[in-house]
């Protein structure tokens, strides 16, 4: 069987947590029980759904939601019986990652059979309790903005002294996302452990890359705006086999 390389890791010097794509995931608190749907979107187009069922009573306390898995099975329709359902505990975390393609995609949760249509979570927006992490693989120096407040940090993606021993003992930069800006401002994180920022504003956070390894300006892909038309066709996922 021929292996498919993911080769969008490999490529991506951006991640938006309002746009999510490869290497990037949002960790979201389940505060409240009850039954959810969830919609995975590309631009204002629903290319996926899902359920999430929170309850005292469900052993995982975290809910692994690979958002390129459910646009590759097409699990759009709310009449679909082969509509994932995911489980979690009260209390516990909602994962959304995507594991392969180009990705871009907003997730939304709602309530089901309710009233109002009105979103209780959307990664348009992040709140506090959210964590937003994500994977540099690439090495240089990225400008890093929570475009709901305009505060800025630097960040530079290094490969340390040591080689591969010492990028497995590496952390990742844990940072704190305020209305008082990212603390700290600025850093080092090593490539491919990533950095996570824990969230306590009002948030979407959009990190560039602006100089790669040898200082060279890269201004053109780092102000590279990501852009979905209003209406897609849902991508196919391509990813490890």
């Amino acid at each position: 069987m021929p292996i498919k390389l993911n080769t969008a890791a490999f490529k991506t010097v951006v991640s938006h947590s309002d746009a999510l794509s490869v290497l990037c995931s949002i960790a979201h608190p389940c505060q409240k029980t009850g039954s959810f749907q969830g919609r995975v979107l590309q631009g204002r187009r629903v290319v996926a759904k899902f359920l999430l069922n929170v309850d005292d009573n469900a052993t995982s306390t975290q809910a692994n939601i690979d958002l390129a898995s459910l646009v590759e099975g097409g699990q759009v329709s709310t009449r679909s019986k082969k509509m994932k359902a995911f489980s979690l505990k009260t209390g516990g975390y909602a994962l959304f990652y995507v594991s392969a393609g180009k990705g871009r995609y907003v997730v939304e949760l709602r309530k089901s059979n309710a009233a109002s249509s009105k979103p209780v979570f959307s990664s348009r927006v992040l709140n506090k309790g959210d964590i937003f992490s994500a994977q540099l693989i690439r090495p240089g120096r990225y400008n890093v903005t929570n475009t709901k407040n305009d505060k800025k940090a630097v960040y530079d993606v290094v490969v340390p002294d040591g080689g591969q021993k010492a990028m497995l003992a590496a952390t990742p930069l844990m940072v704190t996302c305020s209305d008082k800006g990212f603390d700290p401002r600025e850093g080092e994180v090593t490539a491919s452990v990533g950095v996570a920022f824990v969230i306590e504003t009002p948030s979407a956070v959009h990190i560039d890359m602006y100089k790669n390894e040898k200082g060279k300006l890269i201004s053109s892909l780092a102000t590279q705006k990501i852009r979905t038309p209003r209406y897609v066709r849902p991508m196919r996922a391509g990813g490890l086999s």
